[in-house]
């Protein structure tokens, strides 16, 4: 169990650092990796837990879902999203504005990684969409009302069109993993059961078109759990360069 956490670790780090340098592809090949490992290790493990416990806990680190510009709701529902498609949970604090995982730790490591790298792709994804609008939509660029709206609504829909995308995978993988992830939803529920949140309300005053641009942005997304860009994407987060 430690070796192969070990070896997930590594590879996670490898991941991060070839992202730092710009190498997308390298990235995504460590990351695709780690995928593997961790998807076959949770498949291996269900009949050896029933016999031995399950080690669900609470991740070590607490995740910030603060954002001053387009609001925080879209970077908690990004979280729910990762945390859905790779076999975790999280609890959060309305206070704080922070999030704690709740999963294996395997699991957990993925989905740190993802929430940070995806995160800032999405947000430079809107930022880049507010800047191409024509000045009467952006209303002459001096409305910050209208950017907040413009950027959270876009990152909205974009959150909206992550979470099918994944959603599909997932359901394209065949019974094994349908399997894994009914059982690991019980266990996490069974984990999750004493603890009580607040729900988050829903956006009523959204910008329809930057909602359905963010949503279809994020389908065309090439991911394999991962942050490989495809050509149409490049150009939407050309502020890498």
């Amino acid at each position: 169990m430690e070796a192969i956490i070990e070896k997930i670790k590594k590879l996670m780090k490898q991941a991060e650092s070839a992202s730092q340098i710009g190498s997308l592809a390298e990235a995504e090949t460590f990351l695709a990796k780690a995928n593997a490992l961790i998807l076959q290790h949770n498949i291996d493990q269900i009949d050896l837990e029933e016999k031995e416990g399950v080690v669900i806990k609470h991740g070590k680190n607490r995740l910030s879902y603060k954002d001053n510009q387009a609001g925080n709701r879209w970077k908690i529902c990004l979280l729910e999203v990762l945390a859905d498609s790779n076999l975790c949970s999280y609890t959060f604090n309305s206070k704080s504005l922070t999030a704690c995982l709740v999963g294996k730790e395997e699991n957990i490591l993925i989905v740190e990684f993802l929430y940070h790298q995806l995160s800032e792709r999405l947000f430079l994804m809107a930022k880049n969409y507010y800047k191409a609008l024509p000045d009467c939509e952006r209303g002459n660029g001096n409305n910050d009302g209208i950017r907040r709206k413009v950027l959270q609504s876009y990152l909205t829909g974009a959150v909206y069109g992550l979470g099918e995308k994944l959603k599909d995978q997932l359901e394209n993988m065949g019974s094994q993993v349908y399997a894994l992830v009914v059982n690991n939803k019980a266990k996490l529920d069974d984990f999750l059961k004493d603890v009580k949140e607040k729900g988050f309300k829903e956006i009523s005053d959204n910008d329809a078109k930057a909602l359905q641009v963010g949503y279809k942005d994020a389908l065309g997304m090439n991911i394999h759990q991962g942050i490989k860009a495809t050509e149409q994407e490049a150009s939407k987060i050309k502020l890498l360069n």
